[in-house]
C-alpha cells in the first residue's frame, strides 16, 4: 500500500508547435503525436523574459478521430491526461528520460479555420 500517493492527472493549455503529420497514422494508427507550446512571461533583473516549454503529447487516434484535421500548427488546444516517463539509450549509449502526456479529453480554445476542398 502507498501512503500519500498523489495522482497523476495533467491540465495543459498551449498553443500546437507543427501540423500534425496524419501521414504517421500509417505506421502506428493508433495514436498521433504532436507537441504544444506553453509560454510564461516574468521579470527578471528588471527585464521582462518570456520562458516556452515544448510538451510531447500522445493522444490516441480514437480520441482525436472526429478532429483529425484541426490539429493545426497555431491552433489553441486544452488538454488533460497524464504524465508518462520513460528510459532509454540513445546513439551514445547514454541513459535518457523521456516525458510524454498521454491525453485523455482535450478541448478547443480557439475558432477552427479549415479549408474544406
Amino acid at each position: 500500500m502507498y501512503r500519500n500517493a498523489g495522482i497523476n492527472r495533467v491540465f495543459l493549455t498551449g498553443v500546437i508547435e507543427n501540423d500534425v503529420n496524419l501521414d504517421m497514422l500509417r505506421n502506428n494508427p493508433d495514436n498521433i503525436y504532436f507537441s504544444i507550446l506553453t509560454s510564461e512571461t516574468f521579470v527578471k533583473n528588471g527585464k521582462q523574459v518570456e520562458h516556452l516549454e515544448h510538451h510531447k503529447i500522445v493522444m490516441p487516434t480514437y480520441i482525436a478521430k472526429p478532429d483529425l484535421q484541426y490539429f493545426k500548427k497555431g491552433a489553441l488546444i486544452s488538454i488533460e491526461g497524464k504524465m508518462t516517463t520513460y528510459l532509454f539509450t540513445d546513439d551514445e549509449n547514454i541513459k535518457r528520460y523521456n516525458v510524454e502526456i498521454l491525453v485523455t479529453r482535450y478541448h478547443w480554445l480557439t475558432g477552427l479555420n479549415v479549408n474544406k476542398n
